[in-house]
C-alpha cells in the first residue's frame, strides 16, 4: 500500500469548520503538498461531516507533535528521532505552521504532523486505540488529539518529507506487541534496564494509577533484571516515572482513570438556552475598520459580532451606489446586504448602532449643508415648471393654449432631476414610504433598525396588507412599481437596498414562522448573526474610541461615499479568487442536498453573498491591481480586482453566517424543537430508578402527545447538546435489526 487517502476542506484555519468535502488520493510528495494548502482530515466521515460518530473509514493516522515535553533543544524531537524511534515505517512528515516559532512565550521548536500509513480500518474504537498505542510507544505526540475527529491545519506554502519503510504503523504496532509479549519472561539486561524500567513504570502509573499495588508490580520487574538495581535506583526511577505521570498524563483531560476504564464517556452537557457559535472573524476585516469594531465594542461593551455585521452593512450602503461584482461574465451581483442581528433586550443594541452610524449621519449633514443652494435652486425651478403645467392646463381647456404647449411642459417636467435632501438610512417605514425614498435617492437606500418594526408594518400589522415586494425585488435590484392609491405609482428600475436589523429571538422566531416571509424567500435572503451575550461579565470603566482610530474610520467610508456615483464599476475577480469561490461552490452545492436541505432557500444565495462580501472587501482594503497581468501586483492606477486571499476571507465570513443561520432557523426559528427537548428531558429525569439508555418508543410511552415523526429533530438535539447518545450497535445474524437505541447522560441527574 503506497497510497493514502486525505479529505480536505475549503478553509485554511478556521477551528469551527466541520465538512471536508474533497477526497485527496496521496500518492507522492507533490499532490500531497497540494492538499494540505487547506485544513484536512485523514478520515472518510458521513456526509462529509467531521464527528467521532460520523466515522467510515481511514487509511492513515495522523498524530500533532509540538515538542512541549522540554525546553531544552538537545531534547527536541525531529525527524531523525522519529525515523529512530519508528525503524522501518513509512510515514510523511507536515511542518505545522508554528514551526521554529516562537509561541505562547516558548522557544522556536519544530512542530509538525506525522502521517502514518495504515491499512484501511473502519471501526472508530479500533482506530482510536491505534492513536492511543502510538502514544504509548512514542509518548511526545500530543495526547490530547488522540480522537479520530481530529483536524490538522493547512498551511500556505506547505513543508514536507518523507520516509520510506516497509511497514504501515499499525503493522510495527502488532511486531512490537508481539515482541514485548515474547520478551515478558526474559531478562533484562545489564545497559538496558533503567530505560526498560522507566517505560514500564510509566505505564503500570498509567494503566493503575499511584498506588501500593502498582509500586509492587514495579518491584517485580527488577526480578527480572540481570543483575538486579539497587533499591536507592529503582527508587530514584520510579520518582523520575510518577514525576511524568502527574505532569503529563493524569493533567491531561483525555487521561482515562483506572477507576474509568470501561466507563462511557461524556462531552460536558451544553444548557438548552445555550449553544457557542463561532465568533465574528473580525481579522478579515480591514485595519481602519476591524480597529473602530474593536474600539465600539469595548466602549460599548458589546459582542464584536455586533459591530462587525454593522461594518459590513455599512461598506454595503457606502458601496450599493458605485460599485457591483461580476462573478463570471453572466453573473454580475449588486454590493447591497441584508443582515440581521439577534440579540436579548438588555444587550445594548442602540449603543453599537447608533455609534457605527454616526459617520453616515456626519456624511449626510455635510453633503447636505455643502448642496443646499443647488437643491433649493433646484426645487425652485421644479415649482416653476409645476406651476407652469396648472396654468397651461386652464388654458388648455379654456382654448388660450395648444395641447402640444401642455405635452412640451409635461415631458420636461418628467425629465427634470429634482434634488432631494441626501438620505442613506431610514428607519422602520412603509412599502409606500420606502418607494418614495428610494426614488428620491437615485433608488439607493438603507434601512437601519435596532427594533426590526419594519417587519410588523410589512406583515400588515396595522394596514391589513402584506406587502413584501419591494424587499424581496431590492435584494438583487429587480424591477418595481409600487401603486399608491389615489396617486401615481412608482417604478424603480434598479433599487439596491441595504438592511440591517437588530432584533430579539422573538421577533426572529415570528419571522421564521411567517408563512409568506418563508414562502416568498423574504427570510433567506437575511444573513444572520447571534452573538454570544456579555451579559454578567460588562465593566463600568471602558476605553474611550481614541480620535485616530474614529478619524481613520471616517476617513475610509468618507472616501467611498464621496466617489462619483454617474457610471457604475464591475469588481471582478483574478483566475486565483475564481477558483478559490469555484471550489467552494462545488463542495456546497453537494451539501445542498443533504444537511443543508431544509435551509436550502437560504443556502441557495450564500455563493452569491459570499461574492457579494468578496467585492466590498475589495474596495474597502483600497488596494487596485492591473486588469491585464493579472498577477497580484498593486497598482494604484488598476482596477478593484477580488483577489485570492480576499476572496478565502469572503468564505470565512460565509461560514461564519452559515453556522449563525442554522442556527437560526433550526434553533431559534424553531423554538418548539427545544420546547419538546426539554420535556422529554423532565420526563427521563423523573423516571426511577434512574433510566441509563432509552429508546423512543420508551419516550412516547412518557410523554404521550408526541407521535413517531416528532422525535427524531427533538432526539438529535439531545444529542447534539449532551443529554443522550446513540449506543453502538453491531448487527449479528440475520433478521430485522434493532431499533436506535440512546444512552442517558449520567450527568442529568446531578441536581448541585
Amino acid at each position: 500500500m503506497n497510497e493514502i487517502t486525505l479529505y480536505a476542506s475549503n478553509v485554511r484555519g478556521l477551528a469551527s469548520n466541520t465538512k471536508y468535502n474533497r477526497k485527496v488520493t496521496i500518492t507522492n510528495i507533490e499532490t500531497l503538498r497540494k492538499a494540505l494548502s487547506v485544513d484536512y482530515v485523514p478520515v472518510s466521515y458521513k456526509d462529509n461531516t467531521r464527528s467521532i460518530k460520523n466515522f467510515i473509514s481511514s487509511n492513515c493516522i495522523i498524530v500533532d507533535l509540538d515538542n512541549d515535553h522540554s525546553d531544552i533543544e538537545a531534547d527536541f524531537i525531529d525527524i531523525n528521532k522519529v525515523k529512530e524511534a519508528f525503524p522501518d515505517v513509512r510515514f510523511y512528515i507536515h511542518y505545522s505552521r508554528n514551526n521554529m516559532k516562537p509561541k505562547n512565550g516558548k522557544s522556536p521548536r519544530p512542530k509538525f504532523h506525522i502521517i502514518f500509513f495504515c491499512n484501511e480500518i473502519t471501526d472508530e474504537k479500533a482506530y482510536s486505540m491505534l492513536k492511543q498505542e502510538i502514544y504509548d510507544c512514542f509518548p511526545y505526540i500530543d495526547n490530547n488529539a488522540l480522537d479520530s475527529a481530529r483536524f490538522f491545519f493547512g498551511t500556505e506554502n506547505p513543508q514536507v518529507e518523507y520516509v520510506d519503510g516497509e511497514l504501515t504503523i499499525d503493522e510495527f504496532i502488532k511486531d512490537k506487541k508481539s515482541e514485548e509479549f515474547l520478551l515478558q519472561d526474559k531478562p533484562i539486561v545489564e545497559g538496558t534496564r533503567n530505560a526498560t524500567l522507566h517505560k514500564s513504570a510509566v505505564k503500570i502509573l498509567k494503566r493503575y494509577g499511584n498506588t501500593d499495588e502498582s509500586y509492587s508490580e514495579f518491584l517485580k520487574l527488577n526480578e527480572r533484571c540481570s543483575p538486579p538495581l539497587e533499591d536507592s535506583e529503582l527508587k530514584q526511577i520510579w520518582s523520575s516515572a510518577l514525576k511524568y505521570y502527574k505532569g503529563k498524563i493524569e493533567i491531561s483531560p483525555d487521561y482515562v482513570k483506572p477507576e474509568d476504564y470501561g466507563v462511557e464517556k461524556w462531552d460536558e452537557i451544553i444548557p438548552l438556552d445555550e449553544r457557542p457559535l463561532v465568533k465574528f472573524p473580525l481579522e478579515v476585516l480591514p485595519d481602519a475598520i476591524k480597529n473602530y469594531c474593536l474600539a465600539v465594542s469595548e466602549a460599548t461593551q458589546t459582542p464584536i459580532d455586533m459591530a462587525g455585521v454593522i461594518a459590513l452593512a455599512l461598506l454595503a450602503l457606502s458601496m450599493q451606489r458605485k460599485y457591483q461584482i461580476a462573478g463570471k461574465h453572466d453573473w454580475i451581483e449588486p454590493l447591497n446586504l441584508y443582515v440581521m442581528v439577534v440579540a436579548e433586550p438588555s444587550e445594548r443594541k442602540s449603543a453599537v448602532i447608533n455609534q457605527m452610524i454616526k459617520v453616515i449621519h456626519a456624511f449626510e449633514t455635510n453633503y447636505n449643508e455643502a448642496h443646499a443652494l443647488e437643491r433649493e435652486k433646484s426645487e425652485i425651478e421644479y415649482q416653476s415648471l409645476i406651476a407652469k403645467r396648472n396654468k397651461l392646463v386652464k388654458d388648455v381647456e379654456k382654448g388660450k393654449a395648444q395641447s402640444s404647449d401642455l405635452d412640451a411642459v409635461i415631458t420636461e417636467i418628467n425629465g427634470f432631476n429634482r434634488l432631494h435632501r441626501l438620505i442613506l438610512t431610514v428607519d422602520d417605514v412603509t412599502p409606500e414610504v420606502l418607494a418614495n425614498k428610494l426614488k428620491e435617492q437615485d433608488e439607493s437606500l438603507s434601512i437601519f433598525s435596532s427594533e426590526g418594526g419594519i417587519f410588523d408594518i410589512i406583515s400588515g400589522a396595522y394596514s391589513k396588507i402584506v406587502n413584501i415586494d419591494i424587499l424581496l425585488k431590492a435584494y438583487s435590484g429587480d424591477f418595481v412599481r409600487v401603486d399608491r392609491i389615489g396617486r401615481e405609482s412608482i417604478s424603480l428600475k434598479k433599487p439596491k437596498l441595504t438592511i440591517l436589523l437588530m432584533v430579539q429571538p422573538k421577533v426572529l422566531e415570528n419571522i421564521m414562522n411567517n408563512s409568506i416571509f418563508s414562502g416568498r424567500g423574504l427570510n433567506a435572503r437575511f444573513l444572520y448573526s447571534i452573538p454570544e451575550s456579555k451579559v454578567g461579565t460588562r465593566k463600568l470603566s471602558t476605553i474611550e474610541i481614541s480620535d485616530d482610530i474614529k478619524q481613520e474610520f471616517y476617513r475610509l467610508v468618507n472616501s467611498i461615499l464621496n466617489e462619483d456615483t454617474k457610471f457604475i464599476d464591475t469588481i471582478e475577480l483574478s483566475d486565483d479568487a475564481y477558483k478559490e469561490l469555484e471550489s467552494f461552490h462545488d463542495a456546497f452545492e453537494i451539501r445542498l442536498k443533504t444537511e443543508l436541505k431544509n435551509i436550502g432557500a437560504w443556502a441557495g444565495k450564500l455563493v452569491g453573498n459570499i461574492l457579494r462580501i468578496s467585492g466590498l472587501l475589495t474596495r474597502a482594503r483600497e488596494i487596485k491591481h492591473d486588469p491585464f497581468l493579472n498577477d497580484g501586483t498593486p497598482d494604484k492606477d488598476g482596477n478593484y480586482i477580488v483577489q485570492k486571499d480576499v476572496m478565502l476571507d469572503a468564505i470565512k465570513l460565509g461560514e461564519y453566517f452559515l453556522e449563525h443561520a442554522l442556527y437560526a432557523f433550526n434553533a431559534l426559528g424553531n423554538d418548539s424543537i427545544k420546547k419538546n427537548a426539554k420535556t422529554i428531558l423532565n420526563a427521563i429525569i423523573r423516571q426511577e430508578p434512574h433510566l441509563t439508555e432509552i429508546t423512543p418508543r420508551d419516550i412516547q410511552r412518557m410523554c404521550r402527545q408526541f407521535k413517531k415523526d416528532d422525535l427524531p429533530p427533538v432526539l438529535d438535539l439531545l444529542c447534539d447538546y449532551g443529554y443522550l447518545k446513540e449506543k453502538e450497535f453491531v448487527a449479528k445474524g440475520v433478521g430485522r435489526p434493532k431499533g436506535t437505541i440512546y444512552l442517558v447522560n449520567p450527568a442529568i441527574y446531578n441536581t448541585e
